[in-house]
């Protein structure tokens, strides 16, 4: 008989007997609710709460009895009444509680354990517009994403994700207000939906190729970025940034962004790929600063990664950057560094033309002939064209030798140089004026026989040149000479 108990607890609570009080006012409250008087079980429920719990302290650390089955009936009664909507009104007419989120909560999770799905996010979303800056918005929000990732309401996930990203984010009114503890609960929130929104964007854009797309990807990364700068995961968003700066052409900043990747998160040590793709994409950036970049990272790039079949080829294109630069001396000091680490190669071989070709421009010829000699040496024998290439180079710098010794008036040594020639690069045209040059400069100083050997030489090898002709007439001359 619930009309007669509800008239005992009645009296029983006019009494006012501290000792029963609690239990009465919760049984009356049980008693309406049986009855299907929820606006009066609402009114004992909360009332017990409001009398035998302390505004001042969480309800969790409180040890009230009954409170928390009055919060239940509670929350079942205004389910019972239509739900959150009726809650709120409540709380607004009746002013707010410090249990209030404990009643939602358990009114939410009512509905969704009766898989009343779009009810229990309701009730949740409900809490959330009346109280926005409350420390427990996030854990709401939770709720919502957790029950739209349980029943793969992909749409509803990210919609969510959008929401929390946004009223969670360090700048937002929310974070201004709450104290650490409370971030605390939001910043993993926050992280995991900057990270997934970035993610999204970024498949929708590689499927698209969509610029507005990779726009929104490149935006969450570096929010991400932004917000959790210390994480783990960061350096990874930061290469995916980079990526997406790169396929949209943006070669400075996605430059800068690979570089960062690979050079400056230092915990995390040198990231191998970053690092190369940095080069790439500050030589497609083009201009002199960019190229003087693409050096400076290429030494680096070779010094951290020895071992990488990329760094001879980088530290190739270094030295070559700098040449047409004008910067010789640093370019040759990279191409001693590339042939010290890879002696061997086709790399090493370009190394090798190139520093000769720097010592023919300083008018260093005999180093110029060693470097394009182990050029030479460098080059298979079938490819025919690179060597005659390069002993045309090698005759080439042995004769300008020979007229530097000429012009500074050592003859003996500018003999000395142009028959060289005719051994080291025997096959090449300047073979016969380089011979008749060093047997008249051997004749100048007084070495008739040397003279001799020489011009013999250019006959025997070089038969049919003009200088052969030459040739024999000062042989005619030296035997005449001897008598």
């Amino acid at each position: 008989d619930y009309p007669a108990a509800a008239r005992s607890y009645e009296e029983s609570l006019k009494g006012g007997d501290p000792y029963f009080i609690d239990k009465t006012r919760y049984k009356l409250g049980w008693v309406y609710f049986n009855l299907q008087n929820y606006p009066s079980a609402i009114r004992e429920f909360l009332g017990l709460l409001d009398e035998k719990t302390n505004q001042e302290q969480d309800l969790t650390d409180q040890n009230v009895p009954l409170a928390w089955e009055a919060l239940t009936y509670a929350a079942l009664s205004f389910r019972n009444m239509g739900g959150p909507q009726q809650a709120a009104q409540y709380f607004q007419e009746q002013g707010s509680r410090h249990y209030e989120k404990y009643l939602y909560l358990s009114m939410g999770n009512q509905y969704i354990a009766s898989d009343d799905i779009e009810k229990g996010i309701s009730t949740y979303r409900t809490f959330m517009a009346e109280h926005p800056l409350h420390p427990m918005a996030p854990v709401f929000a939770s709720y919502i994403l957790d029950t739209y990732i349980k029943h793969k309401q992909k749409e509803s996930v990210l919609e969510t994700q959008l929401s929390i990203a946004k009223q969670f984010k360090t700048e937002s009114p929310w974070f201004q207000v709450n104290d650490e503890k409370s971030r605390s609960r939001a910043k993993p929130l926050v992280r995991d939906a900057l990270h997934q929104l970035a993610l999204n964007a970024h498949r929708l854009a590689q499927e698209s190729r969509k610029d507005e797309d990779y726009r929104e990807s490149i935006q969450w990364y570096q929010e991400f970025i932004r917000e959790f700068p210390e994480e783990p995961e960061t350096r990874k968003m930061h290469f995916l940034l980079a990526e997406a700066l790169y396929d949209t052409g943006q070669f400075v900043e996605a430059a800068a962004a690979y570089e960062t990747v690979a050079f400056h998160y230092p915990a995390l040590g040198l990231d191998q790929k970053a690092g190369y793709n940095a080069i790439v994409s500050h030589e497609k950036a083009g201009g002199i600063d960019h190229l003087l970049k693409v050096v400076e990272l290429a030494q680096s790039f070779a010094d951290a990664f020895p071992k990488d079949p990329r760094s001879p080829d980088l530290l190739l294109k270094s030295a070559e950057v700098l040449l047409d630069q004008s910067e010789t001396t640093k370019s040759e000091r990279v191409l001693k560094k590339l042939l010290e680490k890879y002696p061997s190669g086709t790399m090493a071989l370009k190394a090798h033309r190139l520093l000769g070709y720097i010592h023919t421009q300083k008018g260093h010829y005999e180093e110029a002939r060693d470097d394009y000699g182990r050029a030479r040496n460098l080059t298979p024998p079938e490819n025919t064209k690179a060597r005659g290439e390069l002993t045309k180079l090698i005759a080439t710098v042995l004769f300008k030798l020979g007229d530097l010794h000429k012009a500074s008036n050592r003859p003996l040594d500018a003999a000395r140089a142009y028959a060289s020639i005719s051994e080291e690069a025997s096959a090449d045209d300047l073979t016969p004026i380089a011979l008749f040059e060093a047997g008249t400069l051997y004749e100048s100083v007084e070495q008739p026989k040397e003279a001799l050997n020489i011009y013999k030489r250019l006959i025997q090898r070089v038969p049919d040149s003009p200088y052969t002709v030459k040739a024999r007439i000062r042989v005619g001359l030296l035997y005449e000479g001897e008598g």
